[in-house]
């Protein structure tokens, strides 16, 4: 939160003014925080919001993987279901950390993979957000992302039309460290 109140008030996201050193662990989750705050809504209600958003999307994500992947909406309830009854993806929205929204951005990415959304170009355009916004959300996040690439190898599609989504997703990683690196260069 302290990083997130220096943003809001022109100090820059530093956990102590005029002292460049990365306080947060995940650049994304402070971002979504400082926007509840522009919103006028306090930081931990307004991510508890998005994970809420988040969690419920996910479900919609498995529900339609399942559907994809079995053909019957009745068996494709399945696993939404059993997510649902999981503690630990019922408890985490409430506790306003990133934990909904990086395993959202991982189901969102897988699917759009699964859907070859690569070959068509609001697709591909989904695809480097979602891939992004999973290597911001946490910082392991860009391993998962790139398992998540070579997904199309694993089920001998190639990599036809993912170039381009990944080139954009290396752009964006390298320009975020290039920013990291001249905020805190200790």
């Amino acid at each position: 939160r302290r990083d997130v109140d220096n943003l809001v008030s022109g100090h820059g996201l530093v956990f102590n003014p005029g002292d460049p050193v990365e306080g947060y662990t995940n650049f994304l989750w402070c971002i979504v925080a400082w926007l509840g705050l522009k919103l006028n809504i306090e930081p931990i209600a307004f991510t508890q919001g998005v994970s809420l958003v988040a969690q419920a999307l996910t479900l919609v994500l498995v529900y339609r993987l399942g559907r994809a992947s079995l053909g019957s909406a009745a068996k494709a309830l399945v696993a939404p279901a059993l997510l649902a009854l999981q503690i630990a993806f019922v408890a985490y929205p409430m506790t306003g950390m990133e934990s909904t929204a990086f395993s959202f951005f991982a189901t969102l990415s897988f699917y759009l993979l699964h859907q070859k959304a690569q070959d068509r170009t609001g697709g591909r355009v989904l695809l480097v957000f979602s891939l992004l916004a999973l290597s911001l959300t946490r910082f392991d996040g860009f391993i998962l992302a790139g398992i998540l690439a070579g997904f199309p190898l694993f089920v001998k599609r190639g990599w036809r039309g993912l170039l381009v989504p990944l080139v954009a997703v290396a752009v964006g990683l390298v320009a975020y460290n290039a920013w990291r690196l001249s905020t805190y260069p200790t």
